[in-house]
């Protein structure tokens, strides 16, 4: 993998943290004006706190990437290890975020009350999927090379 994949997946990967961060913000500030079925309040919050949560976590391992590469930058198994790692934390709230969605909908289809739940959750979910899928072509294009 060259510098510029690296780079680029790097960026990729920080745009999709700074689509988690945005969309938990903005899932939070409209907890309040949205009905959620029973026990998918708290879910939600959690969601909002992993996607928060991700973008730290996400932002330091970047920053702690850039360091190992200009410390060894020929060290492609760590380089592997590091962007797998960082693709599989960005994985982890989209797994969370489809699960409500379908939750949702099927709420919604028996509850209108529930429609705009789901519009919220999915549009973040659509938003931040998007990002992620950018990152993660960035490396499939990597590995094809």
């Amino acid at each position: 993998m060259d510098t510029s994949t690296i780079d680029a997946f790097l960026t990729a990967a920080g745009a999709c943290a700074m689509s988690m961060l945005s969309n938990g913000m903005y899932i939070e500030k409209e907890l309040p004006n949205v009905t959620f079925p029973d026990g998918l309040h708290a879910r939600v919050q959690h969601l909002c706190g992993s996607l928060i949560g991700t973008h730290f976590d996400i932002n330091t391992e970047i920053a702690e990437f850039g360091e190992a590469l200009t410390e060894s930058p020929q060290d492609y198994a760590a380089v592997f290890v590091k962007t797998e790692r960082i693709l599989r934390w960005l994985s982890e709230p989209i797994v969370e975020m489809h699960e409500l969605v379908q939750e949702l909908r099927s709420a919604s289809e028996t509850d209108e009350q529930y429609i705009l739940a789901t519009i919220l959750i999915e549009e973040s979910a659509t938003n931040v999927l998007n990002a992620y899928n950018a990152a993660a072509d960035v490396l499939k294009k990597a590995r094809e090379v």
